[in-house]
């Protein structure tokens, strides 16, 4: 027998295209880090997280890059079960602190890189090791998109922080789309 469910998503497509005359990696974590309720937004950050500087711990979570040399383009398309979760890999509020439930009306993506001929080494993303620029993350930038106008159910969160700031850099380019759309999955039982 086969159920079919019919759920809600968050679509999200980009293009990240690199016109400047450097190689340029961009951080890419497995799923996206997911903030719901970032200054009143939803923001999905594609980036390296500094660990929080009341947290000891053991390794950083570290994500894998996608390189791109001068002139690549990078296109991914991600759906997002809604509503959406936060996914952050540090706690960072209090025990018991719960979520609240919310339609969040503004989606913004932001994209972490490092520039420039860069030693890779090893990091850990979760358990899986990755490949990763040996670098600190105070040297990361970040691009920003545009924010969308887009009613998207949500488990919000008041979080400790702000969203990263944005360097000008007209030689990385981004394009993205986002849209709720409906999704069937089919389960056999």
């Amino acid at each position: 027998m086969t159920i079919k469910t019919e759920t809600e998503a968050l679509e999200i497509s980009f293009n990240v295209h690199n016109t400047s005359g450097r190689t340029v990696y961009l951080y890419e974590p497995d799923p996206p880090y997911l903030l719901p309720g970032l200054d009143d937004r939803l923001l999905i950050l594609f980036g390296r997280l500094p660990v929080p500087e009341d947290h000891d711990v053991e390794v950083p979570e570290t994500p894998g890059v996608a390189i791109l040399r001068p002139g690549d383009l990078l296109h991914r398309r991600l759906n997002l079960r809604l509503p959406v979760e936060k996914k952050y890999p540090y706690p960072v509020f209090p025990l018991g602190t719960r979520a609240t439930p919310t339609v969040l009306r503004k989606v913004q993506v932001a994209f972490g890189y490092v520039a420039g001929d860069l030693d890779m080494g090893i990091g850990y993303f979760g358990e899986q090791e990755v490949a990763t620029p040996k670098i600190s993350v105070t040297h990361q930038a970040f691009v920003l998109s545009p924010l969308f106008e887009i009613e998207v159910p949500a488990q919000a969160w008041n979080w400790p922080f702000h969203a990263p700031e944005a360097e000008l850099n007209p030689s990385i380019q981004t394009q993205v789309s986002a849209k709720i759309t409906s999704h069937s999955d089919l389960q056999a039982k």
